[in-house]
């Protein structure tokens, strides 16, 4: 199926767009999703967003049966499974970055020494930033750092030897076979992430790229606002077009999340949840299967 034009919505808050932006999302996708060929992806930020969407759904009696609810570092391992290459982890990169400056403490450059020792004591915060240069497009060189130079470059040899490649050089070179390959999933839904999420840039660009149709929610920038997040939506906007803003919500904010009915313990639920609890797969198995044998020997059951 041809891949249509991505969409983009610009949104008050995730909160206040559920009705306007992500629950007709769900209105639309999932009544069909079991019976697509390809599944439908829910991507977000944290498992806590994700277990809210989950809740919302429940609450209104919504299947998850051809939705996937997925964080970056999930997305990452799912998109993984066609590497021919296995990734590097990241405790490998870790331990080769510090194998590469414990290598150059002895320098006779004072000053490469000293590097090369920070380097070997904590090697994370100099594999991350090189991460981030990779994303971004730099080389360490244009940074002007000299002192790290050996040690950045001994690095990237040992990388090579061992066939390693950075994350972000790998989210990159996965975004440019998905624009030549072929769709993985029906439906792509995109929410909760901003301009902090700068590493996870091309890896949510290959899920668009991997998508029939993709939908993208982004928070609207608010009063303390900065250059980061009008990239952020600005680069958006050059992948799908001009953002679609979604009408504010005109209920008022109150100051609990929960009303003072729900709080008392008052609330009516709308539906019946039965939990099941087994110690293991078989016995998790076995419940689910007494259960669904109670609800067809029920005469109400449809």
């Amino acid at each position: 199926m041809k891949r249509s034009r991505p969409l983009l919505l610009v949104v008050p808050s995730l909160q206040e767009a559920w009705e306007d932006a992500i629950a007709p999302w769900f209105n639309k996708v999932l009544p069909g999703a079991w019976q697509r060929k390809l599944p439908a992806l829910v991507v977000v930020p944290t498992r806590g967003q994700l277990n809210d969407l989950k809740a919302r759904l429940i609450a209104k009696g919504f299947s998850h049966l051809g939705l996937r609810f997925v964080t970056a570092s999930s997305l990452r391992a799912l998109l993984a499974r066609d590497d021919t290459t296995p990734a590097a982890e990241p405790e490998h990169l870790r331990l080769l970055l510090a194998i590469a400056a414990s290598e150059l403490e002895d320098r006779p450059n004072e000053s490469e020494a000293l590097a090369a020792k920070a380097v070997a004591r904590a090697p994370a915060l100099l594999l991350r930033a090189l991460d981030r240069l990779e994303i971004a497009g730099w080389k360490f060189q244009e940074l002007g750092l000299p002192s790290f130079a050996p040690v950045v470059q001994r690095f990237n040899e040992l990388l090579k030897k061992c066939g390693f490649v950075l994350r972000g050089k790998t989210d990159r070179s996965r975004l440019q076979q998905a624009a030549r390959g072929r769709r993985e999933f029906s439906h792509v839904l995109i929410i909760g992430f901003d301009g902090a999420h700068w590493t996870e840039w091309f890896l949510l660009r290959t899920a668009v790229e991997l998508a029939e149709n993709a939908t993208i929610v982004l928070e609207e920038p608010r009063e303390n606002f900065s250059d980061v997040d009008l990239c952020w939506i600005g680069s958006w906007e050059e992948v799908c077009g001009e953002a679609q803003r979604a009408p504010r919500a005109t209920a008022a904010v109150a100051d609990s999340l929960f009303s003072e009915v729900e709080m008392r313990g008052g609330a009516q639920t709308a539906k019946r949840f039965d939990f099941l609890i087994g110690t293991n797969f078989s016995e998790q198995a076995e419940a689910i299967a007494r259960q669904c044998v109670r609800y067809l020997a029920d005469e109400k059951c449809t």
